[in-house]
């Protein structure tokens, strides 16, 4: 009977903990803007391939290349944060990546 009491009264809790959502708005986006640099990166390392103009325009053209998912991610960002918040993190992580795909299109091209 004891048992039984206990039980019932951890039902309500385990109830709770399976309808909770992510604590952390980040891991809602995190996929999203993932898949968004994985494309930024393959169109970078194409174009710094087969042109051999400025690594900072080659970064942009690859950024402008991945216009749905950057889209997408821009979105999922936006739709998990508050607008203040989410427009800092987007310019954050926006020129971060810019800045990744012309240190990475310099470094490779060094050799």
């Amino acid at each position: 009977m004891a048992m039984r009491k206990i039980l019932l009264g951890l039902l309500p809790v385990a109830a709770l903990g399976a309808c909770q959502t992510a604590t952390n708005p980040a891991d809602s986006y995190r996929p999203v803007l993932k898949s968004y640099y994985a494309c930024v990166l393959v169109h970078a390392d194409q174009y710094a391939g087969r042109s051999n103009e400025d690594p900072y325009y080659l970064a942009l053209a690859a950024r402008d290349a991945c216009g749905r998912e950057r889209h997408k991610a821009q979105q999922a960002v936006y739709a998990a944060e508050r607008p203040a918040v989410a427009a800092r993190i987007w310019k954050i992580y926006d020129d971060g990546l810019i800045e990744d795909m012309t240190a990475r299109i310099t470094r490779n091209r060094q050799g």
